[in-house]
């Protein structure tokens, strides 16, 4: 014990600004390469299995037993370092770990190109530049994980391994197309900026489905919330102002009101009815009731009369609802306004359409898929009519997952049913 006093007293007095004191110890960690302060990083006592991590300026303080524990420190995309209690010093710096990604010279379009290579896609997802998969890949008898970052022709960018303490891992994206990576309950924030993968924030996974578990869309710093009771059988929206409540990163949300009461009503609402009056409504009563409750704080719409989804995207300035309930494409504006309604929509009607609508954000097009024999096909949807037109094959025969950015298609499926899900590309350009 004297002797550690000693080393405690000659310590402080030489470097200001590491301490260990009361066998707790502290110090900084930065990036290599620029010096910048790393926020997230992992802290783990391999000895006390005690476990912290870095703040916003690269601080953490950690208890020990003994000067020779052992530190593990690790963070998403750096080298993971192992370093004694005794060996610290004020400043730890972490080298980024790279992993070569493969190039891929794409030469035609006539079949869906396959772009991931001796790798088990899990899942993936999309904002309005990047495909981030998540994946699964066995060495030896050791199962590693990684995101592979991809551009929006299907050329593979980065890889960036995942290397630490959890038991539960998944990829996350909201309806303002944030990207967010799961481990275990906490929800952590991603960017992939100048060929550099940065986490952004951290929220609690409840916070995060408090957030967006039920918004279905963005646009104008106003989040659009769907809210369903009875087993789906009666659903609406509701327009909440996110400007007024919170800041861009959202560290805290608080929903209007009227949201709030619906929440909490427990009295019985029939499905295909007024709200207010309980009479039957058909859907043009149903258009006119959502004009007069649209107002600059909330808006509710669509009574359901059937079990089908619906799907609501921003469009302009506003928003459109392919409505399947009442076979409708509405266009809003002005905070709920209806502005225009196409009924009898081709789209809304036929049933080899298997109610899949997806946005192109970056073309402000819709499109969707059809099932053709052993096939599917992607299909354009001219907005102003609700036809579909321009349909283009897939080549995949059982499909989980699709997406499009800037006219190019991403296909997480496979073309027979012995083989695990592959994720392919191809351009409808």
């Amino acid at each position: 014990m004297k002797y550690l006093r000693c080393f405690h007293f000659v310590f402080i007095i030489s470097v200001s600004t590491f301490t260990f004191s009361q066998n707790v110890i502290s110090a900084t960690i930065k990036d290599f390469d620029s010096s910048l302060d790393l926020e997230f990083v992992s802290v783990y006592n391999k000895n006390t299995k005690n476990f912290v991590e870095t703040n916003s300026k690269g601080n953490f303080s950690l208890e020990f037993k003994l000067i020779t524990d052992t530190i593990e420190i690790s963070y998403l995309g750096y080298e993971k370092k192992s370093i004694a209690i005794n060996q610290i010093s004020a400043i730890i710096y972490l080298k980024r770990l790279e992993i070569k990604s493969e190039l891929v010279e794409i030469i035609g379009f006539k079949d869906s190109y396959q772009i991931n290579r001796e790798k088990r896609i899990l899942k993936f997802i999309t904002n309005d530049t990047f495909v981030f998969s998540l994946n699964k890949v066995s060495v030896g008898l050791k199962t590693m994980y990684n995101i592979e970052v991809f551009n929006e022709f299907g050329i593979s960018q980065k890889v960036i391994p995942l290397d630490g303490y959890y038991k539960k891992i998944d990829i996350l994206s909201n309806c303002m197309r944030m990207t967010y990576l799961k481990i275990d309950t906490v929800c952590i924030r991603f960017e992939f900026n100048n060929n550099q993968f940065q986490l952004i924030e951290k929220l609690s996974l409840d916070k995060y489905n408090h957030i967006f578990g039920n918004c279905v869309s963005y646009f104008d710093k106003k989040l659009v919330y769907q809210l369903s009771k009875f087993k789906g059988l009666e659903k609406r929206y509701f327009l909440v102002d996110a400007s007024k409540n919170t800041s861009v990163i959202f560290k805290e949300i608080i929903l209007e009101d009227r949201l709030k009461l619906y929440n909490d009503d427990l009295g019985k609402i029939e499905y295909g009815k007024n709200i207010s009056t309980m009479d039957l409504t058909d859907g043009g009563q149903n258009r006119l009731i959502r004009n007069k409750q649209a107002d600059s704080h909330f808006l509710e719409s669509v009574f359901h009369t059937n079990h089908k989804n619906n799907f609501i995207f921003p469009l302009d300035s506003g928003l459109v609802i392919f409505n399947y309930d009442e076979k409708s494409i509405e266009i809003l504006k002005n905070e709920g306004l209806l502005i225009k309604a196409i009924n009898g929509a081709e789209i809304l009607s036929n049933d080899q359409f298997k109610n899949i609508i997806i946005h192109d954000k970056i073309r402000s097009e819709f499109y969707t898929v059809k099932k053709v024999k052993t096939d599917y096909k992607i299909c354009s949807i001219d907005i102003l009519t609700g036809n579909v037109k321009d349909c283009t094959s897939l080549n995949v025969s059982f499909l989980d997952l699709i997406e499009v950015i800037n006219g190019n298609v991403f296909i997480l499926g496979r073309k027979n049913n012995v083989e695990f899900n592959k994720l392919y590309y191809k351009s409808i350009n």
